[in-house]
């Protein structure tokens, strides 16, 4: 659904124009909350008596003291998040880099990039289809090779000489965060007990938006007050990644057979 809305929305601005994107979008939002209205829903609690909010927490929290692997789970999305950086580069890269004058041109390539990214998503989920007849080690095996791919991908971006080479490179750095995001999501279902596991993803999304939040903002910061170049910003932060690549692949070194638990 990204790459298509990506691509319809791009094309929208295009042709009829920016407000008018920005109008339809609006409806979708209406349209999905209508939608939303139709479901009916029984949800199940599982309620402990004998445990006051506090002590849940505490709970939670001497568990990850004492789950050092879990622990490094929950930091993959964490990590991943420094692409928020790019995600604003995206927008840099079709208007400065490849855009040519007029707001259509920018929009246009805007489009591409982000289909692009929804497309590398699909194809992520697609690959961790695969790798999950391997199990637990092969998913485990996966994130320092997706995290190399996505330095790989994300370097494409920064070096592209046209925007179609950009697309793909931004496809490939996508299938490869989508096989980050899925991989670590499933290691943690496995891993957490029932009644632990809302806690802790809580704490993972949060992770999550406050890096991607302070690379955005970090980003943004280097172009407009330091004068960096798109390609530059986008080539530091592809190689960023590869510093988690290296330290989950020795991990993995050192441990390879034992299953997460």
């Amino acid at each position: 659904m990204l790459a298509v809305g990506a691509s319809v929305g791009g094309a929208i601005t295009v042709w009829l124009g920016r407000d008018t994107a920005f109008l339809l979008n609006g409806v979708s939002f209406l349209v999905s909350a209508a939608a939303l209205r139709t479901m009916r829903v029984t949800e199940q609690h599982r309620v402990d008596a004998t445990m006051t909010r506090d002590v849940g927490l505490r709970q939670g929290v001497t568990y990850l003291r004492c789950n050092s692997e879990v622990v490094g789970l929950l930091s993959v999305k964490g990590v991943w998040a420094l692409a928020g950086g790019v995600m604003l580069l995206l927008t840099v890269f079709a208007d400065r880099v490849f855009g040519s004058p007029g707001a259509q041109s920018a929009a246009s390539g805007i489009g591409v990039l982000f289909a692009a990214r929804g497309i590398g998503a699909a194809g992520g989920a697609a690959v961790v289809r695969v790798l999950q007849h391997r199990g637990s080690l092969g998913l485990r095996r996966a994130i320092p090779l997706a995290y190399a791919g996505a330095t790989v991908g994300y370097l494409g971006l920064a070096t592209a000489p046209t925007l179609a080479v950009a697309a793909v490179g931004v496809m490939v750095a996508h299938t490869c965060g989508t096989v980050l995001w899925v991989s670590s999501t499933v290691l943690l279902q496995k891993a957490l007990p029932a009644h632990l596991r809302g806690r802790v993803f809580s704490l993972e999304f949060a992770l999550h938006t406050l890096v991607s939040s302070a690379a955005t903002v970090a980003t943004a910061i280097a172009l407009d007050r330091h004068g960096f170049a798109p390609r530059t910003l986008a080539t530091a932060l592809a190689i960023c990644f590869l510093v988690p690549a290296a330290l989950w692949g020795m991990w993995a070194r050192a441990r390879p057979t034992q299953p997460v638990r």
